[in-house]
């Protein structure tokens, strides 16, 4: 993190990486468990914690959750967990970073056309309904960073956009 800040300056970081397993808690092994903690919510929280070094007043932390934090599914527990671990973990960091004025935009979309249930780290994806679109999602987390938005549920992406003044 630190050289990307040397070589210019650092107003804000997105975070929209991760991984998905699918199956059963039974089916769940350790290795799995594991890969999908370590990399959707150790991995962002480590992320948010160097990008605290070196953002300036003003910045803004923005962590791509998923519908599952608000909404846990079967055969998606640990993901599920990790996305709801992270939703807490950014709650509690936008209240420890207020008086620092960076804010932390947690956005958690609905199913997104990603490809990432084509590539689970276990299992196999059940019948999805069409998702949305990746271009979608980055238009509606734009609008909440220009809007000055805290929290963009999962509900925020199927209600139409507001109508400019």
């Amino acid at each position: 993190m630190r050289a990307a800040a040397d070589a210019a300056p650092l107003t804000g970081v997105v975070n929209a990486a991760g991984v998905v397993a699918f199956g059963t808690v039974e089916q769940l092994d350790d290795d799995t468990l594991d890969e999908v903690l370590l990399l959707d919510l150790v991995a962002p929280i480590r992320l948010a914690r160097a990008a605290l070094e070196v953002l300036p007043e003003g910045g803004f932390i923005v962590q791509v959750s998923a519908v599952v934090a608000e909404k846990p599914m079967p055969g998606m527990a640990a993901y599920g967990a990790a996305k709801a671990g992270l939703t807490a973990f950014d709650a509690a960091l936008a209240t420890e970073l207020r008086r620092r004025r960076i804010r932390v935009l947690d956005v958690r979309p609905p199913h997104t056309e990603t490809g990432l249930a084509t590539r689970p780290v276990a299992g196999e994806a059940p019948r999805l309904p069409e998702g949305l679109a990746p271009e979608a999602v980055a238009e509606r987390l734009i609008r909440a960073l220009v809007g000055d938005e805290r929290d963009v549920p999962s509900a925020a992406f199927t209600a139409a956009p507001p109508t400019p003044s």
